[in-house]
């Protein structure tokens, strides 16, 4: 009983590596479906045969086509890949039909002009395509048997007709030109819905900046920053005005005359300067600084608000006043 069921164990495994291997050698070409939009010159694949290259950067769909070898309507894997030639004209304009190429009477032979596309091979507005059946595997089998192509594993040339464009989404860039314009490119185009072969367009042109202001207080500096930039590219400028009020401490002798802190506004035109005093950091709330006859020395401690255009930024700091009295030792 124990031999009888490793016999059935051996068969099983060995059935499954032969399906393992049989699917290993079936063309990724064959197995892929690409389903979003991609301009096929921007990923262009190489391979070696003119065939094996078109079936690599194929698009690849599934449909239903009458298959001339097994006589009935059926599924086909359709590949389809826009065609690129070195002067932009199709074969067709020369009477050439398929991608080996066999020219339209199915006997001659032409030059398809074929090059790499983006880089001496631009896109003609037709596709190649090649059909196989998913039930017979014979190539070609929806054409004619008296075309050239019926089994054969060639593509023939179609035009992309205007009803399979669609348009291209259209996106715009900003680029900085100088300090009154930058640069508006609008990029956009139309593609073929089934090879997706792309014609790109570009247009460019000058516009004046799009300027917003934002006023940055930079305390630290004793400024307000006005900020200027464009809201579209990266342009930027910049201008500052001045907010400082300079605080000088007073050193003196007792003269029985009131003696206080200096206070000097050198803040520019625009800006407005609220100082307020106290005798400790938290109660400045005196509208003029205090004043001392008798000798000592006092700390007079302040807030300067600076208000420019809507905005403020607050200074705090301390000041001395030192009154010394000269007439005792």
């Amino acid at each position: 009983m124990n031999l009888k069921k490793n016999h059935y164990s051996r068969r099983a495994l060995a059935l499954l590596l032969t399906l393992v291997m049989c699917v290993g050698m079936i063309p990724t070409a064959f197995a892929a479906q690409q389903n979003s939009y991609h301009d096929p010159a921007e990923h262009w694949m190489q391979a070696s045969g003119r065939t094996n290259e078109l079936d690599a950067n194929s698009v690849v769909t599934r449909e239903t086509f009458k298959c001339g070898e097994c006589g009935k309507a059926t599924s086909f894997e359709v590949f389809r890949v826009p065609e690129y030639t070195r002067n932009g004209q199709p074969a067709l304009s020369r009477n050439v039909k398929y991608s080996d190429g066999t020219m339209v009477d199915g006997v001659g032979k032409g030059d398809t002009m074929d090059g790499i596309p983006g880089k001496d091979a631009t896109y003609t507005g037709y596709h190649y395509t090649k059909a196989v059946c998913e039930t017979c595997g014979g190539i070609n089998t929806n054409m004619s048997k008296s075309e050239y192509g019926y089994l054969k594993n060639v593509y023939w040339l179609y035009d992309c007709a205007a009803a399979f464009t669609q348009e291209l989404d259209e996106t715009v860039s900003y680029e900085y030109t100088d300090d009154t314009y930058h640069t508006v490119t609008t990029k956009g185009g139309t593609y073929c819905a089934f090879c997706y072969g792309t014609n790109h367009t570009v247009s460019r042109k000058l516009e004046r900046h799009s300027m917003v202001t934002e006023v940055l207080p930079q305390p630290a500096n004793g400024r307000f920053a006005t900020v200027e930039k464009c809201s579209l590219c990266d342009y930027t400028r910049y201008d500052y005005t001045a907010a400082k009020a300079v605080i000088a401490d007073y050193y003196g002798v007792v003269d029985g005359k009131p003696h206080t802190i200096t206070v000097s506004d050198l803040s520019e035109a625009g800006v407005r300067t609220s100082i307020r005093y106290g005798n400790s950091a938290d109660s400045c709330t005196m509208t003029s600084a205090p004043n001392y006859t008798e000798a000592g020395q006092y700390m007079v401690y302040y807030e300067i608000t600076y208000t420019y255009k809507g905005k403020e930024m607050t200074e705090n700091g301390v000041a001395k006043v030192w009154l010394r009295d000269e007439s005792t030792n």
